[in-house]
Parts: C-alpha cells; structure tokens; sequence
C-alpha cells in the first residue's frame, strides 16, 4: 500500500513550484518590459511620420548592403531599425530626401546609438548618395559618403564612401555590390576595405526575400537575411531580419520600419 503525501509534505515539490512561479513571473515581466520599448519604438517613429520628418524606401535601410537608387525626386524617408544580440544593441534613424531640383542626389544623415557592455554611445552624422547611372539600364551605379562623430565627445568615430552597384537580373530579381573605403579609429586596421553582395528577390507584390553577405578586411565574414513587408504597397516597409556578423558566434535580430512621404516644396 503506497503513502502519497499532499504537496506542503513534499518540501523539493514546494521548492519545485515556488521556483517555476518566479521563472514565469520573471518570463511575463520580460516580455511586458520589450513590448512596452516596442510600443514605445512605434509610438515615436509615428510621431516622426506625422509631424513630417518624412522617410524612404530607396537605399538599404536596415540591410548592411545598399542598392544604387536614390529617393524618388520630391520625396523624403526616414529609415530606422533597432538590433538586439547577447551582448548589444543598437537604434537607428536615417533621415533622407532628393529635391527635385537635384533629381540624382539623396541627401541625409544618421542618428545612431550603441549600447556595448552596459553603457550607450550616440553618433550623428551626414550621408550623401550619387547615382551616375542611366535611367531604365540594366546596370545602375552610385557613390556614397558618410560620417559619423561622438555626440559625447564631438570626435569622428567612423567614415566610409561607397560604390554601390545594382544589376537587374529579371523584373522579380536584384543583385547589388558594394566596394568601399572604411576608417574606423577603433578597429586594429583603422583604414580597410569593405565589401558584399546581395540578393533581392519579390516572392509576390509587396514581400522582398533578401539575403546578403559582407566583409571589413581582415574581420570575420557577415550574413543577414531576411523580409521586407510593403503593406498595400504603400509608404510603410517592414523589416525583419536574422544575421550572423561575426561567422556564427553571435546571432543579430534587426526589426526595421521606413516612413515615406512628400518632401519640402523645393523645386
């Protein structure tokens, strides 16, 4: 004949479940916190849409590999993404319009902010973008420049100018490379190449399949993929992406947004 004890007996079961409670709890408060920053995220890139910091789908956005296109002529975007991994984070918002007067040329900056073992670094910068391409080739082509200095301490942390180039493989298929120069005053070569491929691929109207590869001199190889939403085919991008920067050590999960909109009446 067997003896089951209830469970206030049972010390190793009280202990079992009093320990299974706080995990939940902890779970609960961990999701409540990253919806409430999630909120918080959407909330205000919806201020920066509709006070009229406007935003764009030409150029990379979240992607690490930039396409030769500018903004539409007389529009404006404003690309931002947030990227979680183990050990950092990082936030960013870029800004950019193409005046019609200047039809070729997309001008914008970047406001990024790093979080690496406990502590937050704020840089700001311009970017620029040149397409030299010709209108309907198969073959288009930029250049790029951009900058970034320490909010903190008004020191250049980096710069780089690029050659971006997009071949049309089909009307559903891009490929895009990019060659740039890279200096970085807190990397080992503070001066090294940089280079990568893409490939963009429309699974149907308004669903982007993206995967890309990239690399620093002398860094270990990076690779990104992932999806990019055009709700109605309207002026909303949603990216999410899943990358491996440094050959596996370490998995990146990137949730972009991108605005767009009417630019200043410039002409």
């Amino acid at each position: 004949m067997s003896c089951i004890l209830p469970s206030f007996a049972r010390p190793s079961l009280v202990r079992k479940t009093v320990f299974t409670r706080y995990t939940s709890l902890s779970i609960l408060r961990l999701v409540w916190r990253r919806l409430i920053a999630l909120g918080v995220y959407l909330a205000l890139l919806g201020a920066f849409f509709l006070i009229g910091v406007p935003r764009a789908n030409a150029g990379a956005g979240p992607h690490v590999i930039d396409d030769a296109g500018v903004e539409t002529p007389g529009q404006c975007h404003v690309e931002s993404w947030t990227t979680w991994s183990r050990n950092s984070r990082l936030v960013n918002a870029s800004p950019a319009c193409t005046l019609e007067a200047l039809p070729r040329l997309e001008v914008g900056g970047d406001l990024i902010g790093v979080r690496e073992g406990g502590r937050w670094n704020t840089t700001v910068g311009p970017a620029l973008k040149l397409n030299l391409g010709t209108e309907g080739a198969r073959v288009d082509w930029a250049v790029g420049a951009a900058a970034h200095y320490s909010l903190r301490t008004g020191a250049l942390e980096g710069a780089a100018v690029t050659l971006p180039v997009t071949i049309r493989i089909s009307d559903r298929a891009r490929f895009n490379a990019n060659l740039a120069w890279d200096h970085d005053p807190s990397a080992q070569h503070r001066n090294a190449a940089f280079y990568g491929a893409q490939i963009e691929y429309d699974l149907r109207p308004g669903l982007l399949l993206m995967t890309e590869t990239y690399q620093r001199h002398a860094e270990p190889l990076g690779v990104q993929t992932g999806l990019r939403w055009t709700p109605r085919r309207g002026p909303v991008d949603v990216d999410l992406l899943v990358g491996l920067p440094d050959r596996g050590r370490e998995t990146t999960l990137t949730l972009g947004l991108t605005f767009r909109g009417a630019g200043p009446g410039w002409n």
